[in-house]
This record gives C-alpha cells, sequence and structure tokens, in this order.
C-alpha cells in the first residue's frame, strides 16, 4: 500500500470508523444490539469478519489489509482519480462493493450493471468524467462569452460552442 490516494482513503475511512479518535490512536471497539455486525473495531464487524476476530479484536493492520485487499483492489480504485476512489471505497466499506459498483455502471451509461468495478467500468466512468468536465468547460465558455462585449458583434461564437460540444459528444451548454 504505497499510493497517496489510498492512504488519503484509509486514514479518512479509518478516522470515521475509529470509535474513539483515530488521531489519538486509541480506537474502541463498539457493539450496538441493533447493528447486525456485532462487534466492530476499525470498521471491522464480528459477525462479517469473524476469521479476523479468531484472536480477539483485529488490530489496526487487520483492517488496512482487509481495506486494501478487499475493498481498494476489487474496486479498481487505483485506477479512479482523487476525490473518486474515497468516494468509492468509502462506500464499498461501508456497504459491500456492488452499491459503488451499480451507481458507477448507471453514470457511465453501461447497459449491464453486474456489482463489479471492472476494467470496463473503469474506462467507461473515465469516459464519463470527460464528458462532465467537458460541459462544465463549454458552460464556463459560453458563460464567458455572454460577459463578453464583443460577443454581441461575433453571434458565431455561440454556435460554434453548439458544434464543438456536438463533435464532443456531449450535451450543448446552457
Amino acid at each position: 500500500m504505497t499510493s497517496i490516494n489510498l492512504e488519503r482513503s484509509w486514514h479518512f475511512v479509518h478516522s470515521e470508523e475509529c470509535w474513539g479518535g483515530a488521531a489519538s490512536g486509541i480506537c474502541h471497539a463498539v457493539n450496538r444490539p441493533t447493528d447486525p455486525g456485532g462487534a466492530t473495531i476499525h470498521g471491522v464487524a464480528k459477525n462479517y469478519w469473524p476469521e479476523l476476530w479468531a484472536n480477539g479484536p483485529p488490530t489496526v493492520e487487520d483492517a488496512k489489509t482487509l481495506f486494501y485487499e478487499r475493498f481498494w483492489l476489487p474496486c479498481h480504485c487505483e485506477a479512479l482519480p482523487w476525490p473518486l476512489c474515497l468516494v468509492v471505497v468509502d462506500w464499498a466499506y461501508l456497504s459491500g462493493e456492488d452499491n459503488p459498483a451499480n451507481a458507477l455502471q448507471t453514470l457511465a451509461g453501461l447497459p449491464k450493471h453486474d456489482g463489479d468495478i471492472g476494467p470496463g467500468t473503469v474506462v467507461a466512468v473515465r469516459g464519463w468524467m470527460a464528458r462532465l468536465a467537458s460541459e462544465s468547460v463549454l458552460r464556463a465558455r459560453r458563460k464567458e462569452f455572454r460577459g463578453n462585449p464583443n460577443a454581441k458583434n461575433n453571434p458565431g461564437w455561440f454556435t460554434r460552442i453548439d458544434r464543438v460540444a456536438r463533435a464532443a459528444g456531449v450535451l450543448p451548454p446552457t
């Protein structure tokens, strides 16, 4: 585990899961009667991960290994940019990989939702993100032109924005 995004994501997730405060270095196990996971420490629930509780409460290193091997890697978070990797892995750590995978596949326009963030999903998400960024840039460009006194002398500027939007395969800005 070496990437900056991995470390930032782990730090956030662990600080959210560490009852007592990760900054203090002291996390306390909690066991709420209404929580189906049962006793939990570092976000590792005894009823879901009994093997990690076999010799007592798991350590922070056990939790970090679980985070990396069972959530970061299967969600292909290394291939996702910050902050998307954090958003995805936090949801997966809390609820499993299926929910963020299906959400990404829906947003990226994939017709099949298999609950798995594989290379195809990553490619589709990158394309979706590029479309979103392109649409935002085109909106900013249209806004700038609206405020430019020379724009009234050149209505073709706005037509050109619409043409570049169509050529890029994105929605024309409003």
